[in-house]
């Protein structure tokens, strides 16, 4: 498998790229669980899936996104 995506991590749990995005993006409280609205065991399963599939940010993406 070559660079893997949101939709990539998406499609193997039967989420949405949204969910995924939101998991990924929310920032961790001290337990290291993400601090937002989903599920606690849905949003351990995207990072452990990002984990496992080594998930990495796209650089290009995020620069679309900030404007840099």
């Amino acid at each position: 498998m070559g660079k893997v995506t949101l939709k990539d991590l998406a499609k193997e749990l039967g989420v949405s790229t949204t969910l995924v995005s939101r998991v990924l993006n929310a920032p961790r409280r001290e337990d290291g669980i993400p601090d937002c609205d989903i599920s606690k065991d849905t949003a351990m399963k995207v990072l452990e899936l990002a984990g496992r599939l080594d998930y990495r940010p796209s650089r290009i993406a995020a620069g679309l996104r900030s404007g840099k």
